[in-house]
């Protein structure tokens, strides 16, 4: 498995094509959670922890 990865890494770092939709997927996982903590209030039930861990 850590030879694949190896592989997997060098292959990858050599396009750069994917940093952008990296970082647009890092920015938007980052930010999802605090904003739905901010706009969704305490009471509902989807906002719960429990109901994603």
């Amino acid at each position: 498995m850590p030879f694949f990865l190896a592989r997997l890494v060098r292959r990858l770092g050599s396009a750069r094509a994917w940093g952008l939709p990296l970082l647009i997927v890092v920015t938007v996982f980052l930010t999802s959670w605090p904003l739905m903590a901010w706009a969704e209030p305490a009471e509902n039930p989807i906002a719960a922890v429990e109901n994603y861990w």
